[in-house]
This record gives structure tokens, C-alpha cells and sequence, in this order.
């Protein structure tokens, strides 16, 4: 992919991720270099939500249109606020933000995927251009709208047969094929079970490491529908509450044996993702690369692979990066879809610009 601008940028992503425990924020250079970029990550904080923003998250997809507009522009206010004192703290400078916003509805097949969080309120409140509702170009080119991180995979990341990010849904992207779909609901289970044992997550994997697999309830999770599909395919968390929760909520059992058992599921289908012989070095980051057991238990599905889990800042923030990425390459009117990767019609545009 040629860069036709010979232009360095500083661009702060902002991404909220499905498991809903707050915001990853970093700052991020950007420069040509032939047909590649060359990447900095500056500076990078995560931001857990207050209880009132969390609630607001928890409960968006039952409120009346009015409050959701409200709740719109509440949370981007509160985005833009926190931006601010972050920059001003740290006195960082950047010449555009991309904001991806809270997925609240995901509906490729019926053409949209809505995001909460006003951008023009972020950038009314940091004075900086806003880039942000990246999915609805390729949605209407027919596209999946997802996953968009293989566009940073394929200029960042180059050197790995395959990326695998393990957030609130595990997914991958193959370098060979540009193939990328989401493999499995992840973080997401894994997080509510554990706010059964009043914990927020399930730390270096020590509950599933202290619990039985299931060998039925982890049979069924193996036999979800979605992994029959073929690429592309998404996943989100209306799935999760409708289609995933209800097949585990059927079976009687202890927390500890119940996220073993989605541990286990969720190893076995990443260790099927990069199952052809072509894949042999995978990149591994997002939060599950932190879960120790998790990431065992896919050494042992996958002992053919080599498998990289890089420095922490890359692990916890390269979605955030690749999020700024993508607003680089607007700014620098490139594409930024991967059409092979979300079945659009044709690799496009994706983001909108906001300047106030």
C-alpha cells in the first residue's frame, strides 16, 4: 500500500472494548516509509469508568431514543474531558484524535453498526479534529464493518503469519490470505463469571487453572453456530447476551468449573484459527495475553506455532494504536478496510472527520 502524502502525524486513539471496563488511550507517531509506516507509541493510559458512565454502557440498548441521544452526548463529553487533563497533564500535543466509540448496535446485514460517544463534543472540548464512525463505509460496500484491525496488522505487524487479539471477542487476521474474522467470545465470558467470585477479571487465569472442564458444556461451546460460519463473520455482544449466556446458563455448576470450561473453549478454537501448515509465527496481545493459563492451554492446542506475546504497551494498547492508524490513513484520505478481510465490495475510506 504506497503513502501518496509524505506526512508524519500525532494521533491519539481512543478504543472502548466489549468488555466494558473502560477506555485504552494512546498517543501515537505515524510516518512513512516506503511502502510501509513507521509507528511510536508516545505515551498510553488505560481510564477505568466511573460507576455512572458504566451504568450508562450497561444499560444503553433499553433506553428510548431521547435518553440515548442524551446518553451520546453525556459520554462524549466525558471522553473529550478525560482526553484533555490527559494531555495537558502530560503536556502531550496531537494533531487528531480517532475515536472509535462504545459499539452499542452491530447489524451489518441490515447496513449499520451504531456507536455512543458524540465526537463533535470531543472535539468542541479538546479543540482537536475528531475521526471517528469507521464501520458504516464498508457496511454499505457490503462489508462486515469488521474487523478493521487487520489494516494494522498488514502495515504494523507485517512480520507475523498471523495476528490474534484476545479482548471481549477473540479475533485474527492471516497475513497470506487477508483473511480475518472474530473467533470466539473471550473476555467478555470470562469477566462476568468472574464478578460471581466479586472479581473484575479472572488474573494470570487462576480461576480457570482452579476449576473442571466440562467436557458437554465445552462440547456445545465447540458447536456454537458461528464457528461453522466462513469468513467473514463478526460477533458482538448481543450474541454474547442472546445466544451465548443462555447455552451456559443451562448447565448447574460451580463459577470456578464454569470459566474453566470457557477457558478452554476459548484455546481451542484460537489453536483452530491458525491450524494451516503456512502459519507458523502468531502474534498475540490484548488482555487474554495476560491470562497465563489461557495462553498454556493454547500452547498446548498449538505446539507446532510459534507464538509471541510482545512488550506490555503493545499487548494492552495495540488496538487503540491501530485505531489511531486508522485515522492517520483518513487524514491521508488511504484506505483503511481490508476488503478480503470484511467482504466489502472494495477496500475504502473509514472515518468521518469532525472539526469544530
Amino acid at each position: 500500500m504506497p503513502f501518496t502524502k509524505k506526512q508524519s502525524l500525532n494521533i491519539i486513539g481512543v478504543m472502548s472494548g466489549s468488555s466494558m471496563d473502560g477506555i485504552d488511550i494512546a498517543l501515537c507517531k505515524f510516518s512513512p516509509k516506503k511502502q510501509t509506516i513507521e509507528y511510536t507509541i508516545i505515551n498510553a493510559i488505560t481510564i477505568p469508568y466511573p460507576p455512572s458512565i458504566h451504568s450508562i454502557l450497561n444499560n444503553i440498548r433499553n433506553t428510548s431514543a431521547k435518553d440515548f441521544f442524551q446518553h451520546d452526548v453525556t459520554y462524549g463529553q466525558w471522553i473529550g474531558k478525560t482526553i484533555k487533563k490527559w494531555t495537558t497533564r502530560h503536556h502531550l500535543k496531537a494533531d487528531a484524535i480517532a475515536f472509535h466509540g462504545h459499539t452499542v448496535f452491530h447489524h451489518p446485514e441490515k447496513g449499520f453498526s451504531i456507536q455512543l460517544g458524540n465526537a463533535t463534543q470531543i472535539a468542541a472540548i479538546t479543540g482537536i479534529p475528531v475521526v471517528h464512525n469507521f464501520r458504516n463505509a464498508d457496511i454499505a460496500l457490503g462489508g462486515q464493518g469488521a474487523p478493521l484491525v487487520p489494516i494494522g496488522d498488514k502495515l504494523l505487524f507485517h512480520q507475523y503469519d498471523a495476528c490474534i487479539n484476545i479482548g471481549g471477542i477473540a479475533n485474527v487476521f492471516i497475513q497470506k490470505t487477508n483473511v480475518a474474522f472474530d473467533i470466539c467470545i473471550a473476555n467478555m465470558a470470562i469477566n462476568y463469571y468472574a464478578q460471581y467470585l466479586h472479581k473484575k477479571y479472572d488474573k494470570n487465569g487462576h480461576i480457570a487453572a482452579s476449576g473442571n472442564v466440562s467436557p458437554s458444556l465445552l462440547n456445545e461451546l465447540n458447536h456454537l453456530k458461528h464457528l461453522k460460519q466462513k469468513p467473514p463473520k463478526s460477533l458482538n455482544r448481543e450474541y454474547f447476551e442472546n445466544h451465548y449466556l443462555p447455552l451456559i446458563q443451562k448447565y448447574q455448576m460451580p463459577v470456578h468449573d464454569i470459566i474453566s470450561t470457557i477457558t478452554e473453549h476459548i484455546a481451542t478454537q484460537i489453536a483452530q484459527s491458525i491450524s494451516e501448515k503456512y502459519i507458523k509465527n502468531v502474534l498475540i496481545t490484548g488482555g487474554g495475553a495476560f491470562n497465563t493459563y489461557l495462553i498454556k492451554r493454547i500452547f498446548f492446542y498449538a505446539k507446532d506455532k510459534k507464538i509471541h506475546i510482545p512488550d506490555k504497551t503493545i499487548v494492552k494498547f495495540k488496538e487503540a494504536l491501530i485505531f489511531a492508524l486508522l485515522g492517520y490513513l483518513r487524514i491521508n484520505d488511504e484506505y483503511g478496510n481490508i476488503k478480503e478481510a470484511t467482504g466489502a465490495s472494495k477496500n475504502t475510506f473509514c472515518g468521518e472527520i469532525v472539526k469544530v
